[in-house]
């Protein structure tokens, strides 16, 4: 019994997560033709006097810094760049320094111990405070200033802003997610893994999500207008989990406004290189997501989600839950197939030894 039982829940956990591999795949295809269709409709004239304020996280990012806003800096848009050092012990802000010193779109905010290093959400509405400062000081119009997240090692297609731009050209648009990929090339299988991994699957994914309003945005390549962000949850709209970019997500469509997702352009970052790397970054992704659940009894109490939208996201919050159980599944049904083949073995040894 015990173990027709466990048989039962290995292939109902492993059921459910094939089920939603597939339909997120068969409904991205399907909208994917509709959101390019969309997107090419409107590509005779740009979008006129949006300003963009590009925040960039970095700790101890001296590395790459360099090139990431060398390479920013090449894309043709109308704003500034806000790098934030999050106390970091290289030579982070020496390197970005160099950069900012040749133009004046580029800003570096320092920040200090004891009163850093405790969470990117706390860098991001740090940028946020000096954004609301220079958006006085120049009395600039919020309806039409989109502020954005890069990360340190990231970098935007060159139809970035095209599209950026296409977007938030439509006032009801307020908030959007680019599509995700891994900068090439890669030395090693498992670089390509997150490149198939963040292009296509997460991409299908989020296609899906489109259907039922419920796309969560990431850490790289967000972008939203500060006007209605604002009104609804204040000039600090980042929290504390490790998942902020989902946490903000959460916050904003609790008060209604929606992500929305544009394939037809993509931020991208470094693929991790090592297992252990990428086991340290998805166990981050657990631990943010458990820090999410905090939403659950709001969610379920908001009137302005539809019910599609709830089991969406409960679906999502309950992400580590049921890849647990389909982990377990595949490891359960694997030992449970092996002890029927022992025990074949162990009753019927003749057949084994001697086959005809």
């Amino acid at each position: 019994m015990i173990v027709e039982g466990l048989t039962v829940f290995f292939e109902l956990a492993l059921y459910i997560f094939l089920t939603y591999i597939l339909l997120s795949m068969m409904l991205g295809i399907m909208h994917a033709p509709k959101l390019q269709s969309e997107f090419l409709e409107n590509t005779e004239e740009a979008s006129d006097g949006l300003f963009y304020y590009i925040i960039i996280p970095t700790l101890n990012e001296g590395r790459i810094i360099q090139h990431t806003l060398n390479r920013l800096l090449q894309n043709d848009f109308n704003g500034i760049v806000i790098v934030v050092d999050d106390a970091s012990a290289d030579d982070t802000v020496h390197r970005a320094s160099s950069v900012a010193d040749g133009d004046m779109r580029i800003l570096i905010v320092r920040r200090q111990l004891p009163h850093a290093q405790i969470g990117k959400g706390d860098s991001l509405n740090q940028a946020m405070d000096w954004i609301r400062h220079d958006s006085r000081q120049h009395q600039r119009d919020l309806s039409k200033v989109v502020v954005g997240v890069l990360d340190a090692d990231g970098g935007l297609s060159n139809n970035a802003f095209f599209a950026l731009n296409h977007f938030f050209t439509d006032s009801g648009h307020d908030i959007c997610q680019l599509r995700v990929k891994m900068d090439g090339p890669f030395t090693n299988s498992l670089q390509a893994a997150q490149d198939l991994e963040f292009f296509t699957v997460n991409n299908e994914a989020q296609n899906m999500r489109m259907h039922t309003h419920t796309v969560g945005l990431s850490g790289n390549g967000q972008f939203f207008r500060l006007l209605p962000v604002v009104r609804a949850i204040g000039w600090h709209p980042w929290g504390n989990a490790l998942l902020d970019d989902y946490e903000l997500t959460l916050r904003l469509m609790l008060h209604g406004i929606t992500v929305h997702y544009i394939d037809s352009a993509y931020a991208s970052q470094q693929a991790l290189t090592s297992p252990y790397k990428l086991m340290r970054q998805r166990s981050r992704w657990v631990q943010g997501n458990l820090d999410c659940m905090r939403y659950f009894r709001p969610v379920i109490q908001n009137r302005h989600l539809s019910y599609t939208q709830k089991a969406g996201i409960l679906f999502f919050l309950a992400q580590p839950w049921i890849n647990l159980g389909a982990d377990l599944s595949l490891f359960g049904l694997f030992g449970i197939s092996l002890q029927h083949i022992v025990n074949i073995m162990l009753a019927r040894p003749e057949t084994i030894l001697h086959p005809r």
